[in-house]
């Protein structure tokens, strides 16, 4: 009886480890995984506008995808902290970008990000635009 019990208990325990296990896993091609890029740091050397209006300060950021919503969106990062965020649209290289390159619109007084390639990412972060005209920064 001893020894049944022990069993039964052993097998509930494995049965809730493996079930753990699966529900926690990442799966190829899901949602949380859009886009197989890792986030990235970008450092930006002048105050850069957002198409969406927000304005992001000179320094150091780390750019997150971010796949809550039905479009993708790229996050900036300082300390942790979610400091802004833009839709996107993911863009495919033909190959590996070689390195960090932040484009901008300065056809007006702001400069405003267009694109941006992360050294090591199949794609490229494209901001939706109004206007002609840029250049970049490295």
């Amino acid at each position: 009886m001893v020894r049944t019990v022990s069993k039964s208990i052993f097998a509930t325990a494995v049965a809730v480890l493996l079930a753990t296990g699966v529900l926690s896993a990442k799966f190829p091609g899901s949602k949380s995984d859009h886009s197989g890029q890792k986030p990235a740091d970008v450092e930006l050397v002048e105050a850069s506008q957002l198409p969406n209006g927000s304005t992001l300060e000179p320094g150091k950021y780390k750019v997150s995808l971010l796949t809550d919503s039905g479009t993708p969106e790229a996050g900036f990062y300082q300390n942790g902290n979610l400091v802004a965020k833009s839709p996107v649209e993911l863009v495919d290289q033909p190959q590996k970008s070689s390195d960090t390159e932040v484009h901008y619109n300065d056809a007006g007084p702001a400069h405003v990000l267009t694109q941006i390639e992360v050294y090591g990412w199949t794609k490229a972060l494209v901001f939706s635009q109004t206007g002609a005209g840029g250049s970049s920064a490295k």
